[in-house]
């Protein structure tokens, strides 16, 4: 007699599957299935959310209870986060910590009231077994930076990917052990540098010359070095970058800046830079005209809160740049119902030119020196604008409006020639599939078909 038995997947197989459910009631659901889903469910819940410590103690018992009688639990976690309540059992958590600081653990997070305790638990439990920790990524940012913290993070240099240096004014010493290991550093990516406070600009440079990173973030103050005022010249002078071309690896650059003007010269070059997120700062017009010399790869440029400086004294934006895929402007401030932070800037708003655009996003919301800038040009504010938009053979006019419920927005072919006369914003774009424009809370988007006729609208 010949039997047959329906095939079976192996284990593994269902495992991964569960992986992709990430809803606790459908995996409660799943562990009812059957015994080998059940053991199997509960393994992938740990593998998918890691554990947080963000209990009551109560719960953190029931956890650690629960570790001890399944002990190999432990190895399908990946990522823990520390966000402890204030009233915290520091004895359980250590205890649970010690079960659960497995070799599959790739993210350590917490908040920013971590203190000195937990790291120094996390370096006597990699000092105890560094090859049990070998595959952390990324450590949680301490309350206080200091020597301890980077200990921790040179006991995970072979694996650390993300990297946060907070400068507090005269404890910079401590960061010097770190920037003189950094090459050490070989699967490091991202570093942040905030508050920046070295002893000179050349110390900066010396840092910048080790950095084999592909993001990094630079908050610079202009006041920052050596605990006292830096001569301005100095400043710009060092902002023109020269030495920051030796950082071939960068692929994601974020700098924030307050009161410097930011002008790279032309023979200055990131080749690999991908992405530019430039915050609060002063920036010369050469910043956006030169940006094809500067990063001929350059595909998503985000200007956040700047203020353009020029000969003219308005804001040009001619961009030719082949490679640009996303430009995002950004002018941060809290919305009320009347204002709208669409500005008029009349003749003094200069065409962009964005060849291959393929999305483009404005969000103006002008702070206080902003409006400065907009009374002292003569723009008007209001809760209206005009767009005039041209893609290949062809020209549309658009008007934007709100109530403070939301963003109106109508082609305007024929009822108002002041859209034609003086539009608030000149768009011309060789390619453009998609248009988002924010209006205070509000946004709207526009998408086009091949024809560049604009489909219906997508609130």
């Amino acid at each position: 007699m010949i039997t047959h038995q329906s095939p079976t997947l192996p284990n593994e197989l269902w495992f991964d599957a569960l992986r992709y459910i990430h809803a606790l009631e459908d995996m409660q659901q799943c562990r009812l299935v059957c015994k080998a889903w059940n053991s199997m469910t509960e393994e992938a819940v740990f593998s998918n959310n890691g554990i947080t410590l963000l209990m009551s103690n109560t719960s953190m018992q029931k956890l650690h209870q629960r570790l001890v009688a399944k002990p190999s639990l432990c190895q399908y976690i990946n990522e823990i986060n520390l966000e402890m309540p204030f009233n915290a059992d520091m004895e359980l958590v250590v205890s649970i910590m010690r079960k659960v600081m497995d070799r599959n653990v790739k993210l350590i997070t917490g908040g920013a009231s971590l203190d000195s305790e937990i790291y120094g638990l996390l370096f006597g439990i990699a000092k105890e077994s560094e090859l049990k920790l070998a595959r952390v990524e990324v450590v949680p940012t301490p309350s206080e930076f200091g020597d301890l913290y980077c200990r921790v993070l040179r006991i995970f240099k072979k694996s650390l990917k993300r990297m946060l240096l907070l400068f507090e004014r005269g404890k910079a010493s401590y960061m010097e052990s770190i920037w003189s290991d950094l090459k050490e550093f070989e699967s490091l990516e991202h570093i942040s540098l905030q508050n920046l406070h070295f002893r000179d600009l050349m110390q900066l440079d010396s840092f910048l010359d080790r950095a084999t990173c592909k993001s990094l973030k630079l908050i610079i103050s202009a006041s920052s070095i050596n605990d006292a005022p830096v001569e301005k010249e100095a400043m710009n002078h060092w902002c023109q970058v020269r030495r920051m071309k030796q950082v071939h690896t960068v692929e994601r650059l974020i700098f924030r800046c307050f009161d410097v003007v930011y002008a790279p010269e032309e023979d200055f070059s990131m080749p690999n830079l991908k992405a530019l997120t430039i915050i609060d700062a002063n920036l010369d017009t050469r910043v956006l005209t030169n940006l094809t010399t500067i990063a001929p790869s350059l595909a998503d440029i985000t200007l956040d809160t700047c203020v353009m400086s020029s000969d003219k004294n308005i804001w040009p934006v001619n961009m030719p740049h082949s490679s640009l895929d996303i430009l995002t402007i950004k002018c941060d401030a809290p919305a009320t119902k009347d204002d709208f932070d669409i500005h008029d800037m009349n003749d003094d708003f200069e065409d962009l030119y964005g060849d291959d655009v393929d999305k483009f996003e404005m969000c103006f919301k002008p702070g206080p020196r902003h409006l400065q800038m907009i009374r002292k040009h003569n723009m008007v504010l209001g809760n209206y604008a005009y767009l005039r938009l041209t893609l290949p053979n062809k020209s549309k006019f658009f008007r934007l409006s709100s109530d403070g419920s939301g963003v109106a927005i109508s082609e305007d072919v024929f009822q108002s020639n002041y859209c034609r006369i003086n539009p608030t914003f000149i768009f011309h774009f060789e390619s453009l599939k998609v248009l988002r424009i924010r209006l205070g809370a509000f946004s709207v988007t526009l998408r086009f078909d091949e024809n560049y006729n604009l489909k219906p609208q997508v609130v």
